[in-house]
């Protein structure tokens, strides 16, 4: 326990560490002119252990949380990603065009699924 001496703008707080496999938490509970108490949990980053930091976060009723931002969490997309390329509709043939034949024989009609 340690005396709070910092004014208090969320007094029920939580900070992340969050890492690939391991979320580490720690909260903070102040009550100014008062000792603060602070708790650091370690949990999984899989769907039970976020289970897991939920019921944890809920026991201290906290209001406020802070993620740790040092790394790129997003980037944006590359230009023209995203962007679903469709063929080009095949050019209409004129009328005096002669058809085109198949070198492997007679042409097959396509099968309707």
């Amino acid at each position: 326990m340690q005396i709070d001496n910092l004014q208090i703008i969320h007094p029920r707080a939580a900070g992340f560490d969050i890492q690939k496999m391991q979320i580490t938490a720690t909260v903070r509970l102040s009550q100014p002119g008062s000792d603060s108490l602070i708790e650091t949990g370690t949990f999984s980053a899989l769907p039970d252990g976020l289970a897991e930091l939920v019921g944890w976060l809920g026991d201290f009723a906290v209001t406020a949380a802070v993620m740790e931002a040092t790394g790129v969490y997003w980037r944006a997309p590359p230009a023209g990603a995203g962007r679903r390329r469709h063929p080009s509709p095949p050019r209409p043939r004129p009328a005096s065009a002669p058809a085109a034949r198949s070198q492997d024989g007679p042409q097959r009609q396509p099968l309707a699924l």
